[in-house]
């Protein structure tokens, strides 16, 4: 990436007597302003390479640049990198602004200037009243605020976010995670988030970062990644989806057809993909349940499994012994149990994976 400012290269992490690396030759190029989201289950390396960048964790090998200047040895207090935790690392005999104001203090800015950037820093999460109040009289979401404004408050080269909305329920997360995209759009600062919840991940990044056994298995945008997986992996890991592992029997007006055991041959819309064996993808959304009207793939099954999720309905069908799962607006009464359906998907519904 020509315009990359944080510049991770062939990043790697061993620990002693251990198998093999946690991370191993990591490549990344992130934008000055972009927000990137390391995503992968948990043991992928995701955290480890998080804290390489922070300096909390000493490479074995491989670089760390953020715009001209290396970092790989520099100490964490010479990062100006401004991280947020899990379990938000407040000082409890302090209040909210003398935990904002620490890290000013540490560096020695002037009392004048400290008390403009903490008023500030306040202001952009929202908090400017509780200033006075003890850490200890803050709710989660508060105080996972109070940690943002403390990281930004230094104005910091590069953000690090290190899963600091696992704490929080649901629905104070889904309003955090809106808080914190919309004050790093406003701030423009390069971001680097942790996260296991793919939710979070497709809703904030601009880049996802797919990691597995301290590898990067795809980075891309976010509807690339869902759409356009690059390996079984991927497909997999992100979001809901039917695998369905078939041969390639012939091409017929640019569709590859695929012989699957017990769905007979689909009809998928493909480049080229040179190889016999294949797994083909559908996303649950992408399966119409009936009516099906001139689809590409037409199928018979039997209700195996009905769950009301509120705003859709997940059914999984039964097919020659081959379960399939969709998804439907829901618009009355879930589908009984063994319920006849057909269901189909159109050839560009269907996606052959590339590896």
């Amino acid at each position: 990436m020509e315009d990359a400012y944080l510049v991770l290269s062939k990043l790697t992490k061993t620990y002693p007597n251990q198998p093999r690396p946690a991370v191993r030759d990591v490549d990344i190029d992130v934008a000055r302003g972009e927000f990137i989201s390391l995503l992968g289950p948990s043991g992928c390396g995701k955290t480890t390479t998080l804290r390489m960048i922070a300096g909390l964790i000493v490479p074995t090998s491989g670089g760390i640049r953020v715009g001209r200047v290396d970092m790989t040895n520099r100490p964490v207090h010479k990062r100006d990198m401004g991280m947020v935790f899990q379990s938000y690392a407040l000082f409890p005999h302090m209040s909210v602004g003398e935990n904002v104001d620490f890290g000013l203090q540490m560096r020695r800015i002037p009392k004048s200037e400290r008390r403009r950037r903490v008023a500030e820093a306040l202001d952009m999460v929202h908090l400017t009243h509780l200033a006075n109040r003890r850490v200890s009289q803050l709710s989660g979401g508060q105080a996972q605020r109070i940690a943002l404004a403390r990281a930004l408050v230094i104005e910091p080269t590069v953000l690090l976010l290190d899963e600091p909305l696992s704490n929080l329920d649901a629905k104070l997360r889904e309003e955090l995670r809106v808080e914190i995209r919309r004050i790093q759009q406003e701030t423009g600062i390069t971001t680097v988030f942790v996260t296991h919840d793919q939710d979070e991940a497709l809703a904030m990044s601009d880049r996802l970062v797919v990691m597995s056994e301290g590898r990067v298995e795809q980075v891309g945008e976010p509807w690339a990644v869902y759409e356009t997986p690059r390996n079984r992996f991927v497909a997999d890991f992100i979001g809901r989806t039917n695998l369905f592992d078939g041969l390639a029997v012939g091409r017929d007006d640019g569709l590859l057809r695929v012989a699957v055991e017990g769905l007979g041959t689909l009809s998928v819309r493909t480049p080229e993909t040179g190889r016999t064996s294949v797994t083909v993808m559908v996303r649950p959304h992408r399966v119409q349940l009936e009516p099906v009207e001139q689809l590409a793939n037409e199928l018979k099954g039997r209700v195996v499994q009905s769950s009301y999720l509120g705003d859709v309905e997940s059914v999984v069908v039964e097919v020659d012994g081959v379960r399939i799962t969709a998804e439907r607006t829901h618009s009355g009464r879930p589908l009984a149990l063994g319920a006849e359906v057909r269901l189909g998907w159109g050839d560009t519904d269907a996606y052959v994976i590339p590896q």
